[in-house]
C-alpha cells in the first residue's frame, strides 16, 4: 500500500518535529504538491535525515520554477514592448540583414512554416513560392513588418518568435 510523504511528515511533525523553520519548509514544499510515494514499510524505515533531503529536493524545486516564472514574466514583459512599438510601416530586417543570404533564408524558412497550410489568402500563397527560395523579402515593398505580419495570419506572436530569432543572430552571429 503506497502513502504519500505527507503522511510520514505530519506523523513525525506531531512526534518529534519542534522547530518552526522546519515545520514552516515541510509545509512549504508540500503545499506545492512535491512529494513522493512511498510503501508502508518504507515510511516506518525513513529516518529524518531521509525525510529532509526529500524536502529539501521539494523546496529546490520551488525555487527552481519561481526563476523560471520570472524570466518568463522578462520575455512578457519583451513581447509587450516589441508589440507596443511596433511599427507596420518599418522594414522588417536591416539591409545588412538581407545582405546575408544564410540569414534571410533562414528567417524566410521560419515565416513559411507559420503561414497556415490551408485557406491561404492569395497574398500567402504567391508569397510561398518567393520563400521556397528565399527571395520574397528581397522584392520592392516585401521587407516590411506590415507585409510579414499578414503574411502570419496577424498574429503578433508569430512575429515576435522570428523577430527573437533574428535579433539573436544579429547580436550573436547564429540563429537559433
Amino acid at each position: 500500500r503506497c502513502v504519500q510523504v505527507y503522511s510520514l511528515v505530519q506523523q513525525r511533525k506531531n512526534q518529534s518535529c519542534q522547530s518552526k523553520n522546519k515545520s514552516c519548509l515541510i509545509s512549504s514544499a508540500l503545499d506545492k504538491k512535491h512529494s513522493e510515494l512511498l510503501t508502508y514499510e518504507q515510511l516506518n524505515t525513513l529516518a529524518d535525515d531521509e525525510i529532509n533531503n526529500i524536502l529539501a529536493k521539494a523546496h529546490q524545486g520551488i525555487e527552481t520554477a519561481t526563476v523560471q516564472t520570472q524570466q518568463e514574466l522578462s520575455d512578457e514583459e519583451r513581447y509587450l514592448q516589441w508589440k507596443h512599438d511596433f511599427n507596420p510601416d518599418e522594414p522588417f530586417m536591416t539591409e545588412e540583414q538581407l545582405d546575408n543570404v544564410e540569414l534571410r533564408q533562414i528567417v524566410e524558412k521560419s515565416i513559411k512554416m507559420r503561414i497556415p497550410r490551408s485557406n491561404k489568402t492569395e497574398e500567402q500563397n504567391s508569397a510561398v513560392a518567393y520563400l521556397n527560395r528565399g527571395k520574397y523579402l528581397t522584392l520592392s515593398g516585401n521587407n516590411n513588418n506590415g507585409k510579414v505580419l499578414r503574411l502570419l495570419n496577424n498574429e503578433p506572436a508569430y512575429m515576435w518568435e522570428i523577430y527573437k530569432q533574428l535579433k539573436a543572430a544579429t547580436t550573436q552571429g547564429e540563429v537559433e
